[in-house]
């Protein structure tokens, strides 16, 4: 028979003994109970009487509890934002270990299974290089990332585009056969993919030496001297924001407001204002929702950093339903600034105009339609129109279009075929979308097409790509509720192969 044993490192461990036998098995480590603890619910008051935040909808018909009543919280301890209370901690590492122990018998075959993916992963791989050119068209670069075998991260370069140049040029074909030689850890031992190719953020560096480390979202600036970038370093999914000079290598750090020790802390989301002289971002409230969006200017007019203690951020919007979250995005073309509330059922579009004509509007959030329970709807821009994705009475996402300016929902119209005015997507059953995509003509181009639609959807349920070639013909339309933006041509993407992927 087996004596017993108690791990002396974790008392509350205990092993099982089975008569003629020496299996043993490690119990799991079991957080105590404060029975003690609770939150309360319903209709609470602060101390300075003000009401505390409500987690309820502002559309609900229920009162709150009156009364509030206690809502037993036993494991309430465990949640520690700061993630440096040593008894949480010691309790995780304690679940990790007999997490281990446990699974320590499959450490041969998670081996094998983690060679075997990486067996048919392309390690050494890059993404295609777009196209961007500053906002006074001065300078333009071919944009791109690379992975390396090994590396965990991106690394992201761009190649000056010669003059005039739209279409991508030959890349090297070696780039990834060639080693350089003497390479320190921070450099990239493969040869370029452009001519005069520059490294303007190195994330495996960033990362190196860090117990985690989560690359939120990269944006550079409009005039392409300067990358804004974002990470969370805790795991907690909470982002600092940074901003390096591309030529210089020098990076910014930004602290909360008049405070140069606390980091600003934000969803992940960073976006350019269009004179490259300020941010836009969104920071969380206690709950972890992000619902205030911000614009902060961190250069003056001379381009020199904005200090700290100088700096002042400009609250554009604050989401008080608890059941909605705030997020931002950019149109294709980067005119506007799009700020979108929604909640499972229900969403609110505003946006902001990054090239106004009139000055006095820069700082103006304009609404596209009042959120309605159980409406959802998104916007994309095209050539002076929104093109508008919604459910709004159909059981699939329909396409409507109403003009930049027109608010509400009874200024959305159905998009319709030029030739028969039939519904393009009608939000039946059969067809649906899943988002759109604007290209604009080229300057230099001779067609005639206002603009071109690249929708993704899925059409009796199997995922699709349209084509949509858009127009104006106000003359052709007769019934009130069609747009006068119509489908001139429509083609659906088809493949040769017997199987392939779609996105």
């Amino acid at each position: 028979m087996v004596v017993p044993t108690i791990n002396q490192q974790h008392p509350h461990k205990s092993y099982h003994i089975h008569h003629g036998t020496s299996i043993s098995k490690p119990l799991p480590p079991e957080p105590f109970r404060n029975e003690s603890s609770f939150v309360l619910a319903g209709d609470v008051s602060t101390e300075d009487g003000e009401s505390a935040p409500i987690r309820q909808s502002a559309s609900s018909s229920y009162p709150l509890l009156s009364p509030p009543k206690k809502i037993p919280n036993p494991y309430g301890w465990m949640r520690d934002d700061t993630r440096t209370n040593e008894t949480v901690l010691n309790h995780l590492h304690a679940e990790n270990e007999y997490g281990e122990q446990m699974t320590s018998h499959l450490k041969d075959l998670r081996k094998e299974i983690y060679e075997e993916i990486l067996s048919s992963t392309q390690e050494t791989d890059y993404i295609t290089p777009s196209l961007k050119t500053s906002i006074s068209g001065e300078s333009s670069y071919w944009y791109y990332g690379k992975w390396e075998e090994g590396e965990s991260y991106l690394r992201y370069y761009r190649a000056p585009a010669k003059e005039d140049e739209i279409y991508l040029p030959p890349v090297n074909e070696d780039w990834n056969h060639h080693k350089k030689t003497n390479c320190n850890n921070n450099e990239t031992s493969l040869p370029p993919l452009l001519p005069s190719e520059e490294l303007y953020l190195d994330v495996p560096t960033l990362a190196r030496e860090k117990k985690y480390f989560a690359l939120g979202s990269i944006a550079v600036s409009p005039d392409q001297k300067y990358v804004a970038y974002s990470s969370d370093e805790k795991g907690g999914e909470t982002c600092s924001l940074y901003v390096k000079n591309i030529k210089s290598g020098k990076v910014y750090t930004l602290y909360h407001e008049h405070n140069t020790t606390e980091l600003l802390e934000c969803n992940g989301s960073v976006y350019w204002s269009e004179q490259s002289d300020a941010l836009f971002y969104i920071t969380f409230d206690n709950a972890h929702r992000p619902y205030k969006l911000f614009r902060r200017k961190i250069f003056n007019s001379n381009g020199q950093w904005i200090d700290n203690k100088s700096v002042k951020d400009e609250l554009l919007i604050e989401e008080k339903d608890e059941l909605f979250n705030v997020l931002i995005s950019k149109t294709f073309d980067s005119r506007y600034l799009i700020v979108q509330s929604s909640s499972k059922e229900t969403s609110e579009c505003n946006y902001l105009d990054l090239w106004p004509e009139d000055e006095s509007k820069s700082n103006k959030l304009v609404c596209i339609a009042k959120r309605q329970v159980g409406v959802v709807y998104r916007v994309t821009h095209c050539q002076g129109w929104w093109l508008v994705q919604s459910n709004i009475g159909t059981p699939n996402v329909s396409l409507k279009a109403c003009r930049v300016g027109e608010v509400g929902m009874d200024k959305w119209k159905d998009v319709v075929t030029a030739n028969d005015q039939t519904k393009v997507f009608d939000g039946s059953h059969k067809r649906s979308i899943d988002g759109v995509t604007i290209f604009n003509p080229l300057a230099s181009s001779s067609t005639t097409s206002l603009a071109y639609a690249v929708v993704y959807g899925r059409e009796e349920g199997m995922p699709r790509i349209w084509i949509l070639e858009l127009n104006e013909e106000s003359e052709t339309i007769t019934n009130e509720n069609t747009s006068p933006l119509v489908v001139s041509k429509m083609t659906r993407l088809q493949f040769d192969e017997d199987a392939y992927d779609v996105g």
